[in-house]
């Protein structure tokens, strides 16, 4: 407001002032570099081999990676080995040798697309150590049951800073137990956090490296009537699944978590 009689009026004015600026044009979008890396997630599943087939058969200098989780099934799925049109191709007879070739001649352009794989399992067995765990507590809580001992429960410490999961005993439930199970849990967690810690590093590797990320990720899983309905049938009601589920082929675990852990 402007007052007649106020001495601070042109500071006042000055205040209620606000700052514009004209935009002369739209800002432009980020530029794609000449040479861009394309990922692809799920490269030899049947849409994603369909994508990598696309973006192979393309002009441009680009390159494709393709994120599998198994690299022998890649090298049949994302390479052609019987071009017989190929002159250099019909050399070699033996199936590791025409492998080989192909590959030699495929990675020697020096301009087009160029492929790339990578071999690494989006869905690590920490992400369904959490269900593991619980499946785990329920064997041991049926066994003490049916031995009829009394035994100490299981102490489970997450590590957070080293993302470890730690598995400890007792001093009594050694003797109380059979000594397989002890056996069984120190030699799976170690196991279980170097796959974990693998899989992570190369998906992140992965990531940083491309400019384009293609997710053509899904899975195939029969249910199991016993475990999905019978024995938790509540489990309708429950939005994480991992709660329950510990099958890695789940929908859950290979499109939903393996989203959000790319985003």
């Amino acid at each position: 407001p402007y007052f007649s009689n106020d001495d601070s009026n042109m500071e006042r004015e000055s205040s209620l002032d606000r700052p514009t600026q004209t935009l002369l044009q739209l800002p432009q979008t980020p530029s794609i570099p000449s040479k861009p890396t394309i990922l692809v997630l799920g490269a030899t599943g049947r849409i994603g081999r369909l994508i990598v087939s696309a973006l192979m058969e393309c002009d441009a200098d680009i390159t494709v990676l393709a994120h599998v989780r198994n690299y022998e099934k890649a090298m049949h799925v994302l390479y052609d080995y019987h071009d017989d049109t190929d002159d250099g191709l019909k050399n070699y007879k033996t199936y590791s040798q025409r492998r080989k070739y192909a590959l030699v001649n495929r990675g020697s352009k020096s301009s087009g697309p160029q492929l790339k794989i990578i071999e690494g399992d989006l869905v690590s067995e920490k992400d369904v150590l959490k269900a593991q765990l619980k499946v785990q507590r329920r064997k041991l809580f049926w066994k003490k049951l049916l031995f009829f001992k009394k035994t100490q429960h299981l102490i489970f410490q997450e590590d957070e800073d080293d993302d470890m999961i730690e598995i400890e005993y007792p001093a009594s439930f050694s003797s109380s137990q059979p000594s397989n199970a002890t056996t069984l849990t120190t030699t799976t967690a170690p196991r279980e956090t170097f796959q974990a810690t693998l899989a992570e590093e190369t998906l992140h590797d992965a990531i940083t490296q491309s400019t384009i990320i293609i997710s053509a990720l899904g899975t195939v899983r029969y249910t199991n009537i016993l475990t999905d309905f019978i024995l938790k049938p509540w489990r309708i009601f429950q939005k994480d699944v991992s709660s329950w589920c510990a099958d890695k082929k789940h929908p859950y675990y290979v499109c939903f978590q393996t989203t959000q852990k790319i985003l």
